[in-house]
Formats: C-alpha cells, structure tokens, sequence
C-alpha cells in the first residue's frame, strides 16, 4: 500500500492522544475507586505502586491499539461505528492482558474495580478524542490537505457505485481525476456524464501525466493479464491499487481443498454458520427478537388501528418467500398497499411515490415499520435478525440463471436486515451488487459482524432513500 505522508501527522497526534488518554483514565480509576466510593483513609492503597503500573499501561494500550487497526492509514476512515468497535477490541484485550500481568505479580495486590473503571473511562475518552481528530483531519482534507488523486478504471455501475461512495465521504481525501474506458470511446465523457480519460492501454501515462496517486479497477472487463501489465508498468510511478471484486471472485475466492478417499477435491468453503455458531446466532436471534416484540408492543399495537381505520383489508400481508436451502415459506409484513396492488401489474417491486400505498403504509414503510412483523417469522425459525433479504419466487427463477453465485444467499436463513442493505443496497437496486454483499456475509460471518449490521441498521434505517 502506497502511504501518505501528509497523514502521518495525525497518526502521531493519535497516538499522544491516546497515551495521555490512558494516563488520564487510569488515575481518574484510582481517584474513583477509593475517594468518590468514599473508602476509609487506612483501607486506601499507596499512590505510587499505581503509578509506576502506568510505565507497563501506556505500551499495553498502544500495542493493542496498534495491533487492532487503530493507526493503519487505510483504517483512517473508517465509518464512525467500526472504530468505535476496534477501539472496544482494543480496550477490552488490553485491560485482560493487564489483569493477567498483574495477577501474577503478588509483591502488591491492585483492585481490579480500578481496572474496570480506567476501561470504560479509557474507551470513552479515546473515542471522544478519535472523534475530534477526525474532524480536523476532515476539515484538513476538504481545504485541500492530504487529497490523494483518484482514476476508476470502468464506466458500469460499479464504477458508479465507488464514485458515489467517494464522493458521499469526503474525509476519505480521494478525488477523482476521471474514468478509463474498458470499451470504445468517442468523446471525452460519456452518457453518464463521466470524464473519460483514455483507454486501458493509456493507464500508465495518464497516472505520469496527472500525478495519479490511486487506481481503483472497477471493471469487470480488463482481464488479469492486462491488470497486472499495468500494475508493473506504475509501480516506478509509486501508485497505489485496489481491485474491486466481481461475483466470480467472490464466488471462488473461498474454497475448501480435501479428498475422497486420498482423491484430492476442491469446492465451496463453508459458512461458518454451521455447529456451535449456528446455535449462538439462534440464541442470538430469539433473545433479541422476543425482548423487541415486548418493548415494541404498544407501537405494533398503535400501527395495526391505523391499518385497520386508514384503509380496508387485513392488518397483516402474508406473502411466499424463498428461504434457507430454496425452502417457501409464509412471510408477515404490516399491510402499506392497497388490497389490489398488483392485480394489473404482477410482481413487481415498490418504487419512490408508489401510488399503490395508503397513507399509513407512506409513512411506514418509509420508516421501515412494515418489516416489524417479521419478528414473529424469526421465532418462528423462517429467518434471522440479520441475513440476505428474501424475495418471491417469480424474482429468485428471474435472476437464477442470470446473476452468479445468486442461489448461494439462500444457504443461510434471510433477514430483516443485512449487509447488503445497511451499505444502500434497498429497493430497487442492482441485484448483482446485493448478491456480492450477501455472499460476502455468509463467507465471513460472526456475532460481532452481526452487532455492527444491527447497530448501522439502527442509525441508518430511518433516513435511507431507498426505503420506499
């Protein structure tokens, strides 16, 4: 990875951040402990062997800070909510490495309530801090400081898809210079109204010409032969590269090598949600679905009498889903459309200004409150809190044979909500890039990827554009 040097100052500004952070939350723990709980004087502990822990503290905390990600450049910015979680790993390693160390040391007895204290307060006082620094590094980049110069290679949708992610997050300091041309050109820009800038054979002189500090190959297109031609040809140019995957790589970026009775055999890798994984993602799913339905009862309540007065039919809408192994099952959404919506048009999915809505389905679905009711299809066991989204049968037959790797989402149980959908992908979307998201979850679950879907759903659902 080519580094910036312009944003190693604020790397270096973390790291005193963070070390004066420890040293403040650790004595502010010891002051907490024994004067604000009000200890009696000859039961509170010397100072000084507290203070002298600090010289094996400060490398703990910056080590496990470190080892977590915190000062990678390209975890710089990260969103608000992964960092808030690698800064939690950090933390909470590091207190038991502490604890560990310090139990072992039986010259002095430390409590471990201080321990706990100067936890939570070092984890508040480093995410308040990162939280500052990264907005004077944002302010840095939007007057023009660090901008790292940008060319997407690719005028599709995916092309389209990283621009729009570029452009929504200033503070990742890309700026895009133009697009390279996986086909045949006549004009500088094209339909899209993209700046185009050459051909793929060009690349090299135009990352010379343009001073081009990154290139994001986002076209299917351009063959491997012909990336790493260009990859050689710019590595004198100090050029950094990402590759943005298609579903071929993706489908077959995991496999799983064995054999057959000493016959060696190559497939699919497994999910890892299978065995003990399987059953916590289960526990996981009915604890918080069953505690949602109880703290959401009145709501659910207030929302079925507004059905039922706004507009005549059932409160709920049943409809036939696909789900885990192409098994149909019956999923419950609150009712926002009309009893004949698709009497005319078939299936066919909602669209912004749906004129088939009633008004308490506008306002729900644009909440997502229509979705509540599928609380009671995960306790059911027909789907899980998170996990693709399920569709009907006419669409998964229409996109099948189309899209690949499409059929491999419905190896795990779907959800109400997942990555796909927490990263814009709602609605009337490209099926494709949804499908390289959900397999990208399945291949890479875990509860804590779980959390971080849950808490993005619940910061985000609320104002997506896509939820109509």
């Amino acid at each position: 990875m080519v580094r910036n040097p312009k944003q190693s100052p604020f790397i270096i500004l973390s790291v005193i951040s963070d070390t004066l952070m420890t040293v403040v939350s650790f004595l502010l723990a010891y002051y907490i402990r024994f004067y604000i709980h009000k200890v009696p004087t000859e039961y509170i502990p010397a100072f000084q062997p507290y203070l002298k822990l600090l010289i094996i503290v400060i490398p703990i905390w910056l080590i496990s800070l470190s080892y977590h990600g915190l000062y990678k450049q390209k975890n710089s910015f990260i969103s608000p909510i992964d960092k808030v979680y690698l800064i939690f790993k950090a933390v909470v390693f590091a207190t038991l490495v502490l604890m560990a160390i310090t139990f072992l040391y039986r010259q002095f007895s430390y409590s471990r309530l201080t321990f706990a204290y100067a936890s939570g307060l070092n984890f508040l006082c480093i995410t308040l801090m990162s939280t500052v620094i990264r907005k004077i590094q944002i302010t840095a980049i939007k007057r023009g400081f660090g901008i790292r110069k940008v060319i997407i290679v690719g005028t599709d949708e995916t092309a389209k898809a990283i621009a729009s992610k570029i452009q929504k997050h200033v503070a990742l300091g890309y700026k895009i210079i133009g697009y390279i041309s996986d086909k045949e050109i006549d004009s500088s820009e094209n339909e899209n109204n993209q700046k185009i800038l050459g051909r793929i054979s060009e690349i090299p002189e135009i990352a010379r010409e343009k001073n081009i500090d990154k290139i994001i190959f986002a076209s299917p297109n351009v063959s491997n032969k012909d990336t790493l031609d260009i990859i050689l040809k710019c590595t004198e140019l100090n050029v950094d590269f990402t590759i943005v995957p298609g579903l071929y790589e993706i489908v077959t970026s995991k496999v799983n090598v064995a054999d057959i009775d000493g016959i060696p055999v190559i497939g699919l890798k497994e999910s890892p949600l299978q065995g003990l994984n399987l059953f916590l993602k289960k526990v996981f799913d009915l604890t918080l679905s069953t505690v949602l339905l109880i703290i959401l009862s009145p709501l659910l309540l207030v929302l079925s009498i507004a059905i039922k007065l706004n507009s005549k039919g059932p409160i709920l809408y049943k409809q036939e889903r696909i789900g885990q192994d192409n098994k149909i099952f019956t999923m419950y959404k609150f009712r926002s459309m009309r009893m004949d919506a698709e009497e005319h048009t078939g299936p066919v999915w909602a669209q912004e200004k749906d004129p088939r809505r009633t008004k308490v389905g506008t306002f729900m679905r644009k909440m997502s409150f229509d979705e509540l009711p599928q609380l009671l299809n995960i306790i059911r066991g027909n789907m899980s809190i998170i996990g693709p989204r399920p569709e009907r049968s006419f669409f998964v037959d229409k996109f099948k044979n189309d899209i690949l790797g499409y059929m491999s989402r419905h190896r795990v149980k779907p959800g109400i909500t997942g990555w796909a959908q927490v990263n814009g992908l709602r609605g009337n979307t490209s099926i494709a890039e949804r499908t390289k998201y959900d397999l990208y979850y399945i291949e890479n679950w875990s509860i804590a990827f779980d959390l971080k879907i849950l808490l993005r759903t619940i910061l985000e659902f609320c104002f997506h554009k896509h939820a109509y």
